[in-house]
């Protein structure tokens, strides 16, 4: 998949870091990567990606968080092999579809 890679770290609304292994996938539904130790994220990223989702939880239970790329200063593809890094809250849908009204 062409694109830039990025190191995300980030945290559910409470303060609380994602849960380690966490599914991480765009608005396609792409797997872009998985969450590591303290909520730390490795992705690739497609350069028009404005939003990905985090997935955890039990089968019958499944729990969610999305991270709103769009409030990030404009992205561009890094120079060389440089990684875009930040830091960044993954708010339930509930929060995020609220704060984009």
């Amino acid at each position: 998949m062409p694109g830039s890679s990025a190191f995300i770290t980030s945290t559910r609304l409470n303060g609380e870091a994602l849960p380690f292994g966490a599914e991480v996938t765009d608005s396609e539904g792409n797997n872009v990567g998985v969450v590591a130790q303290g909520g730390r994220i490795f992705a690739r990223l497609k350069e028009d990606v404005r939003e990905l989702q985090v997935n955890w939880g039990a089968a019958g239970k499944p729990e969610t968080c999305r991270i709103d790329l769009s409030t990030l200063p404009a992205r561009s593809a890094p120079e060389g092999n440089q990684i875009e890094t930040f830091d960044i809250t993954c708010l339930p849908s509930a929060v995020l579809a609220a704060l984009n009204k």
